[in-house]
């Protein structure tokens, strides 16, 4: 499994044509929250440095949060990259500010990006999202985790992306349809 491979957009539900999503520093609501003033972004860029840095990316900017963590980053070079937890991806979108408009404007990347009606649905089940969280699955849909409503929850913004980034660097050389092991263990420093 390469962590920067093409997704294809089949993996996910969709839903009729979404809202339009704002760019920027935005939370689900598409509004500018208080949660990334200015030491939360440069948090937000350093835990993206660390957890994705192998891949290539050099974060300078993040363009938009998806209710499910997904990330838009501008790199320094000027190029877009998507972080997308569930499936331990991160791929360049975009070479410039052209390409991710266009992009950015493509209905089937912005349903994709919206998933619209997932978010309806883990808003029903565990309510609006506080700040500096978003929606994850329980079970990544990479290790076979469903996108139903059972398999939700919330997590900190900044641990979805260094877990996600955490398993894909460890994985990336995982052929698809190969065996993984995960082992949970408890970490004795927080005893």
């Amino acid at each position: 499994m390469q962590a920067g491979r093409h997704r294809s957009s089949s993996h996910r539900p969709h839903s009729a044509r979404s809202q339009r999503a704002s760019r920027g520093w935005c939370g689900a609501d598409g509004k500018l929250g208080n949660r990334f003033l200015f030491l939360g972004a440069f948090r937000m860029l350093e835990t993206i440095r660390k957890a994705w840095g192998w891949i290539g990316l050099e974060p300078t900017e993040v363009i938009a949060i998806s209710s499910f963590g997904n990330l838009i980053v501008r790199a320094i070079n000027g190029a877009f990259w998507r972080i997308c937890p569930e499936e331990w991806s991160c791929e360049q979108i975009a070479r410039n500010a052209d390409d991710f408009a266009t992009r950015w404007n493509d209905d089937e990347f912005r349903m994709d990006w919206e998933m619209s009606r997932l978010v309806k649905l883990a808003k029903q089940r565990l309510g609006p999202l506080p700040d500096g969280r978003c929606y994850c699955l329980k079970v990544p849909s990479v290790i076979g985790g469903s996108y139903e409503a059972t398999n939700f929850e919330t997590i900190s913004l900044t641990e979805l992306i260094s877990f996600s980034g955490y398993m894909a660097a460890r994985t990336r050389d995982v052929p698809d349809g190969g065996q993984v092991v995960i082992e949970v263990r408890k970490d004795e420093r927080q005893i």
